[in-house]
């Protein structure tokens, strides 16, 4: 039998994400000048970018949480955003920074160091990728960022899911 961590389907960069019950996958993102990794849902359905900050009021306190002043090329607009998910949500002020996968170079990225969260008790991981294909609320696309810094060859993602049973 075939690994499926031996299958190569492209040159670009690629993510294992992690299943919890079917209903979250979840995998690495690094954010900051020094590539901090941190679990994000990847969510086909929206598309801002957010992770727990340092601080964080409502936010899961086992989680890793973002500090701004770890990172060089971090940047706030100080402009306050609310995101809503189902029953949950998050808020925190609307910033930049290297975002991208491990093992590749981030491109500076729209996303939001979340510092009041609700009702994301749930929640397996420290926030969220959006990765809906068109904006919809002024959110930075990751995949276009990533494409446009020459990070992946198209504006493109694939999702290889795979059901092993034994």
């Amino acid at each position: 039998t075939t690994d499926l961590k031996d299958l190569v389907f492209t040159d670009n960069p690629s993510i294992e994400l992690d299943n919890f019950q079917y209903r979250q996958y979840f995998g690495p993102v690094t954010i900051g000048s020094e590539g901090e990794v941190f679990d994000v849902v990847y969510d086909t359905g929206s598309g801002w970018i957010w992770v727990g900050g340092k601080g964080c009021r409502g936010c899961s306190a086992s989680k890793h949480k973002f500090d701004p002043a770890t990172s060089s090329t971090f940047d706030s607009t100080g402009e306050s955003k609310t995101l809503r998910y189902g029953k949950g949500e998050v808020t925190g002020d609307i910033s930049f920074d290297n975002v991208g996968v491990p093992g590749s170079a981030g491109a500076k990225s729209k996303f939001l160091p979340a510092m009041q969260g609700k009702d994301n008790d749930g929640m397996q991981s420290t926030g969220i990728v959006g990765l809906t294909p068109v904006p919809t609320d002024g959110e930075d696309l990751l995949v276009d960022r990533l494409a446009a810094e020459g990070v992946i060859t198209k504006r493109e993602f694939t999702a290889y899911i795979c059901l092993l049973y034994t």
